[in-house]
């Protein structure tokens, strides 16, 4: 049997940043959630990470620890630009999902802390509705 990664399978549901500053319509130039946006992230974190190609996440990229930790990785270094253009009615398992980086990050055994399967059931069809990714 395998011994666990820092990001584990789970990670399916792993959610994480574009490269390029998003912008929202507000006259202070803050972004504004947005489920494109967040797509979008989403798409170009996992994508750099190799978890994903051409919207389909990948299982040889997902089951690949230093893959995943890059993703969760870039996921954690662009925490505030995610959460701001995290639309509302995810953005609970968002905070979660990357709670849950930071402390894996920091110690591989540390659990699931607040982020529950009903979160990654919640990113998962997000991502498969609102933004067409595939491989969940």
């Amino acid at each position: 049997m395998r011994k666990p990664t820092a990001v584990p399978a789970v990670t399916l549901a792993v959610v994480l940043a574009f490269a390029v500053s998003v912008r929202g319509g507000s006259s202070n130039g803050a972004a504004q959630p947005s489920a494109a946006a967040w797509c979008a992230m989403v798409i170009d974190i996992n994508t750099r990470a190799g978890t994903m190609a051409n919207k389909q996440y990948l299982e040889s990229g997902l089951a690949d620890p230093v893959k995943a930790k890059a993703a969760a990785q870039e996921a954690v270094k662009r925490r505030n630009e995610l959460l701001a253009i995290t639309p509302p009615e995810i953005k609970d398992a968002m905070t979660h999902e990357l709670n849950y980086y930071v402390a894996s990050l920091k110690n591989p055994s540390a659990g699931m802390g607040d982020f529950t399967i009903a979160d990654v059931r919640a990113l998962s069809s997000f991502q498969k509705t609102k933004c067409g990714i595939g491989g969940i």
